[in-house]
């Protein structure tokens, strides 16, 4: 069997050439906004035997102009990879799908010597929002995490005045020390999707965006959120919320702004207690703000499809058993069984 090294490499019949870029792997958006600038990644490998410094990219919508772009690469060395970005790329002002077209036509300011692997295509769909996007900030983390207090005072700083534009929902976690009294599966559940090892841990948006030791004191930054808000929605939620003792009923619609593409999507809905106290323990924090209670139907969210329809409309309901109690900690033996009783320190407090 023949390395992998080997098995990449684009042997041409003849004399190998000069300079030759082949375009082995891509990182492009589908939907863009058209107001939005955009970027792209490219994995580049040199077919060529001389080593490039710098390659000119053309990108171009089909049937518009195109536009040129110099990179400098690191010296790639024959049989090498390089990385390349290409940021703040306007796109089409043409709405639906377009035609995205990418190829490499000099390096180190000579001809490219073979097309044949030095060009992709691939189709975007241009569209208007006029929904702005509101960030949904997952925090896992617990009372008894040492380092957390200093990770909520930062976020607290970058999303200071926002209020309407971002959601935060902290998972309260069962470690370290058997972790938070306000421990549930659900939480555990949520955590082990996003492959989180560690508390604290930010998931922005869905994504996974920092698992350190302190993450979200150090690397979550005011740019990083600028960058995030941008792009308005793809998808417009309209949602309300009716209280009946300890019942909640949530209850709202759904509306696509763009053709849904991925059918493998899911609904979550959470209730979420705005501030607690008794949950304190070895921590300098005295109370714990947007803290989930339950999720409905469950964790693991509920299955949607926008493929025969542009809008759904979705109920759910869920009902606290009993009377409150405050558990030890976040130990298994210990925690809430939600069947009889709950967690919830002020039922006003409540939100979906």
């Amino acid at each position: 069997d023949l390395p992998e090294a080997v098995k990449r490499y684009h042997f041409i019949p003849g004399l190998q050439p000069q300079f030759d870029f082949a375009i082995t792997n891509y990182s492009i958006p589908f939907y863009q906004e058209n107001d939005s600038l955009y970027g792209l990644n490219l994995s580049l490998f040199n077919n060529g035997w001389d080593s490039v410094s710098n390659a000119t990219c053309a990108i171009a919508y089909e049937g518009e102009d195109t536009l040129y772009r110099q990179v400098t690469t690191q010296l790639a060395a024959s049989g090498g990879m390089q990385e390349i970005m290409l940021n703040n790329l306007s796109p089409s002002q043409n709405l639906g799908y377009k035609k995205l077209h990418i190829w490499i036509t000099k390096i180190n300011g000579q001809s490219e010597q073979n097309f044949s692997n030095s060009s992709i295509a691939q189709t975007q769909f241009i569209y208007i929002s006029n929904y702005p996007k509101k960030l949904l900030h997952e925090v896992f983390s617990s009372s008894t995490v040492g380092n957390a207090k200093a990770g909520v005072e930062n976020m607290s700083a970058i999303l200071k005045g926002q209020e309407q534009d971002y959601t935060y929902l902290l998972y309260p976690m069962n470690f370290p020390n058997f972790g938070d009294p306000y421990y549930q599966p659900f939480c555990g559940e949520r955590f082990l999707y996003y492959e989180a090892t560690l508390a604290p841990w930010l998931s922005l948006n869905g994504n996974t965006q920092w698992g350190n030791t302190n993450p979200v004191s150090t690397a979550y930054t005011s740019p990083i959120y600028q960058q995030q808000f941008k792009q308005n929605a793809l998808v417009n939620m309209e949602l309300s919320l009716l209280r009946n003792g300890t019942q909640f009923k949530v209850s709202g619609s759904l509306k696509a702004t763009v053709p849904m593409l991925n059918q493998q999507l899911k609904l979550h809905l959470a209730l979420v207690e705005k501030v607690t106290y008794n949950n304190k323990r070895n921590t300098n924090e005295k109370e714990f703000y947007n803290v989930v209670k339950a999720m409905l139907p469950s964790a693991k969210g509920r299955p949607i499809s926008f493929s025969t329809q542009t809008e759904i409309n979705f109920a759910d309901s869920f009902t606290f058993m009993g009377d409150y109690r405050l558990p030890a900690s976040g130990d298994p033996n210990l925690i809430i069984d939600a069947s009889k009783e709950h967690s919830v320190e002020n039922f006003d407090h409540i939100y979906a």
